[in-house]
Order: C-alpha cells, then structure tokens, then sequence
C-alpha cells in the first residue's frame, strides 16, 4: 500500500487553500444538508411536537460530537506535522493510536447517551408535547454514535494527510442513504422524530462500511505490519495535547446552545421551533468558517513541521480575505431573507408553523452578525491549531461562554424584556469578544515568531 499525500508546502496560497478547502467544504454541506433534511421532513410529513423533537435531540447529539471533532483536529494537525517533517513512523503511530482511542471513546460515549436521554431532555426544558420524541431521538442517535464517531476517524486521517476528497465521496454516499430513508420512515410509516433518528444513523453506518471498502480497493493510506499495530503512550499525550482542548472547548461551545434552548424553551414552544429551524440554517452558513478553520489548521501544520513559517503568515491572510468576504455575503442573505429562508422547514400554510417562522426570522436577523465574526475569527483559529496552541483557543473559549454568552442570555430572559432579538444579541456580544481574544493572541505569537528570527 501507498500513502497518498498532499504536499502543502509550495505554490500560490490562495490556489493551494481554494483546492484543499473546496472538497471539505462541500463535505460539510452535504453533512449539514442531510442533517437538515431530517427537520425539513418531519416539518412536511409528521408534526410540529416531531420539529422540535428532532431540533433539541440534534443539539444534544452535537455537545458530544464537540468532543469527537477535538480529537479529530488533534489527529489531523499531528498527522499534517509529521508529513511536513517526512516522519512515517510518528504519522502510523499517531494513527493506529488515535484509532484506538476512537473505538473506546465512542463505545462508552454511545452508552452515556443512551442512558441519560431523559435527564437531558427534562433538563432543557423540551415542552411537553415534544418530550418523548426527544427522548427516542437522543437515545437511537446515541446508541449508534459509534457510526458518526468512525466516520470522523476516517475523515481526519485523510485530511491529515492532505485527501480532502475522500470524505467528500463518502459523506456524498450517506446523504443519498439519508433522504431515502427519511422519505421512507417519515412519509410512509409516520415514525416522526424517531424515523429521522434511525435514517441518520442508518446513513453514517453505511457511509462507514463503504469508505473502508474504498480505502482497500484504491489502497489509500499507507502499508502497516504487524509492529506498528501498538498503543503508543507518546502519540496518545500528543492527541490529547492538541485534541482534548478542542474537544473540551467544542464540548461546551454546544452546551452553551443547548443551554440557549433552554432559555429560548421559557419564551414557548413556536420561538423553540423558531430557534431549531434558524439553527439549521446557521449551520449551512457556518460551513464557510468551519471549512478554513480545518484547511488552514492542517495546512499550517504541515508548513510548521518543515520549519515554514512564513508561508503559514501568507495561508492566513488568503484565507482571512476569502472567508471573511463569503462570509459577509451570507450573513446579509440571512439578515433579509432569514424568514424567507425559514419557510424551506414547514408547511407555512399551518397557523402553528406562520409563528415558528417568524420567530426564526426575528432570531436570524440579531445572529447574522455573529456569522460574519465567525468568518474571521474561525480562521485565526485554524492558524493557532496549526502551532498547536489549543489550550488557548479553549480557554478563550470558556471565558466567552461563562462570562458573555449565557449570562447575557440570562438577562435577556429574565431581566429584560424576554424577546428572541435579544438573545441572539448575546451571541453576537460573545463571538465578538472571541475575536478580540483570539487576535490578541495572534499578535503575540507573531511577535515572538519575528523576535525568534522564524519569518
């Protein structure tokens, strides 16, 4: 077998971050795509008890996803490093380790949230009608998390070394498996939020399956025996050095929306289905900063293991110019046509829909700007990762959640006058403080790098 790399370390930088980040971005919106597929058929063919369900369960599936998705960059950046430095042996160890990490970790984690299904759901306020639901949601997307927890195992090992198409291939597989499933379930045996559930694990459990299949066949990868099958306790400290603090800081960037539910559940069951929609939404639109987030962070990995430290300066600014100006253009978008945009989830001819709608256009229009600001800021994140400078990244991260977001949040509640604009003004008061920390810190690290002579 052959290892099939990308070498990041010459060529245009724009044209270099544009050909990596294009595959990875659509990856990510067929990921979005089929996770919004599950609200939009259980707004068209089951009830709106059923778009709440799916829209707090979803939440929830995402705090423990955070966690995932950290260990996932820890891999990708060590990966990234040990190419750029032509280290085979380190690259195998990091992931034969980081695999067996994966395999543990979402067994237990699969059990976790099976069996805490209720308490979550009691704990976010879900209403009434909704609350069983949400309960069969969280529960089957749990128990077959073990799914979405390989599918992100495969991904970061070939983004790591540098294949972005791949998984574009096989989330592509899962998506089609998805909406036929939904279609099936929902439509034909009004299962609801549970059908939703089942196709969505159903989907991730067959694009697993064919992505290994794939990789034998085409020989991604590279050629492993029998000594290089081993726990690497070296390579394990690595991944949690990098990874556990983006785990942790993802981990609870989603408690802190899911906690949103929570105060956003007190205003009444349309502003909760008003918010779940105007989520799905956002989340198509954060796809643009996720996406330089992950292409800058295992590009400038690759250019620090070979000591190029100049060229990490030059993938920054051409991914700064190029996610900030999509980013602008899609905020705009979201706040004059937010509630256009809304009616894509429900049938807007059923009364109990027409205020979920609209309070998914109010909420959109005060959160917009935080989707610009994310634009800018997810980029300075991606370079930090790329140093390795997680820990930062999480602590800035819990500093903007327990000091601005949710005590804003609280106020806007409990104190103000409670309204939909007003919370979501919180998430822009917190991604704007997120910027500010993470640019300071980006002006110290450049400082030190030119005191040390690396530019």
């Amino acid at each position: 077998m052959t290892l099939e790399l990308k070498d990041f370390l010459y060529g245009n930088s724009y044209k270099v971050l544009i050909k990596f980040a294009t595959p990875i971005l659509l990856a990510l919106f067929l990921q979005a795509f089929y996770s919004a597929v599950d609200l939009w058929m259980v707004g068209q063919f089951a009830s709106t008890n059923d778009v709440s369900s799916v829209a707090i369960g979803s939440q929830t599936i995402l705090i423990f996803l955070g966690l995932i998705s950290g260990l996932s960059t820890g891999i990708s950046v060590l990966l990234a490093k040990n190419i750029g430095e032509k280290n085979v042996l380190g690259a195998k160890k990091i992931i034969v380790t980081g695999t067996i990490i994966f395999l543990i970790f979402g067994f237990f984690l699969s059990l976790i949230i099976f069996f805490l299904a209720k308490p979550i759901a009691l704990y976010m306020h879900t209403p009434k009608e909704a609350l069983d639901g949400t309960i069969s949601y969280i529960q089957i997307c749990g128990g077959g998390l073990i799914f979405i927890v390989l599918y992100n195992l495969i991904s970061s090992i070939l983004k790591g070394c540098g294949n972005s198409r791949s998984p574009l291939l096989f989330v592509f597989i899962a998506s089609i498996i998805n909406i036929i499933t939904d279609y099936i379930l929902i439509k034909y045996y009004g299962m609801g939020a549970k059908g939703a559930a089942i196709a969505t694990i159903f989907s991730q459990a067959m694009s697993v399956i064919f992505s290994l299949i794939y990789i034998k066949i085409k020989k991604i990868g590279f050629n492993f025996n029998k000594n290089d099958m081993r726990f690497d306790v070296n390579s394990f400290k690595e991944i949690m050095k990098i990874g556990a603090p983006i785990g942790v800081q993802d981990f609870f960037n989603e408690v802190s929306y899911l906690l949103l539910f929570g105060f956003v559940n007190v205003l009444g069951f349309a502003a909760s289905s008003g918010v779940g929609i105007a989520e799905k939404l956002i989340v198509f639109v954060l796809l643009i900063p996720n996406t330089f987030l992950q292409a800058i962070s295992t590009i400038t990995a690759q250019n620090v293991g070979a000591k190029n430290y100049l060229r990490t300066k030059k993938i920054l600014k051409s991914g700064l110019i190029l996610s900030s100006s999509l980013g602008l253009i899609m905020a705009i978008i979201l706040f004059f046509f937010g509630e256009n945009l809304s009616i894509i989830f429900m049938d807007s001819t059923v009364e109990s829909a027409k205020e979920a709608i609209k309070d998914s256009g109010i909420f959109l229009k005060a959160t917009s700007l935080e989707c610009f600001i994310f634009s800018i800021s997810y980029c300075l994140s991606g370079f930090l990762s790329g140093y390795r400078k997680t820990t930062f990244i999480m602590v800035q991260t819990l500093l903007t959640i327990f000091l601005i977001k949710e005590p804003y949040c609280y106020l806007a509640t409990y104190v103000m006058t409670p309204s939909l604009f007003n919370i979501g003004l919180g998430l822009v008061f917190a991604a704007l403080f997120s910027l500010i920390l993470l640019f300071v810190f980006y002006l110290i690290l450049d400082k030190k790098n030119k005191k040390e002579n690396l530019y």
